[in-house]
């Protein structure tokens, strides 16, 4: 009978197969001593919570770190979407309406209006006339102007992911864009687009109240 021998304890791991002997062990499987040669499969109790206790430290020191590089990601992706919808007003023809009270009111607006063409109603960016529901505000303005069919389908803008349900551009956060028509403000273009950014709430431009400072906007890239 051969023997091979060993330190005083041997532990032996094959995969989740844990061999141990006390003793020096034999070509036949048996410890010298008389010792049972013994296999124990698994880990232990105290063995998963260690791993356990491990994953968990891990996930909460990458998770921070993995949110904050995806929303800078996603506000990155809402600035380039910001500025492409200035560069396409800015390099459209220009187009305004006659609201039912004779005011002129410059295209991409116009849905921002109540029937009477006179009551700010939202900042929000328009949509398609088409799916918005019956009886609210915009469409009955757009109703009175048949020829405007709403900012993408006028300017054919190309669409980095899909619109909302009524047909609006959306940032990265789900929110319409938000468009204010404002030549003192906003320069040659008259024109102001932003989103709510990240909070998914705006201060609107000019305004001194509203606690918000994540707003992407066209004038600057993270409003202060």
């Amino acid at each position: 009978m051969t023997r091979h021998l060993y330190l005083e304890s041997i532990f032996l791991v094959n995969g989740n197969v844990r061999l141990t002997c006390m003793h020096a062990v034999s070509n036949q499987g048996r410890c010298s001593s008389g010792g049972i040669l013994r296999m124990r499969k698994g880990f232990t109790v105290l063995e998963m919570l260690i791993v356990v206790t491990v994953i968990l430290a891990l996930a909460g020191i990458t998770y921070p770190i993995l949110n904050r590089i995806r929303e800078r990601s996603d506000i990155a992706a809402t600035t380039e979407l910001v500025q492409s919808v200035l560069a396409a007003i800015s390099s459209y023809p220009s187009k305004t309406f006659t609201g039912t009270d004779g005011r002129i009111w410059p295209a991409w607006t116009l849905g921002q209006y109540d029937q009477s063409g006179a009551i700010l109603v939202t900042t929000q960016m328009d949509g398609d006339p088409s799916l918005y529901p019956t009886g609210d505000p915009s469409q009955l303005t757009w109703r009175a102007q048949p020829s405007y069919t709403g900012f993408v389908n006028m300017t054919g803008f190309p669409l980095p992911w899909p619109l909302n349900a009524k047909g609006q551009l959306i940032d990265r956060w789900h929110q319409p864009l938000n468009i204010m028509y404002d030549p003192k403000s906003f320069g040659s273009s008259g024109f102001g687009i932003w989103s709510n950014g990240p909070d998914r709430q705006t201060v609107y431009p000019n305004s001194t109240t509203g606690t918000s400072t994540d707003d992407v906007t066209s004038w600057k890239g993270i409003s202060d």
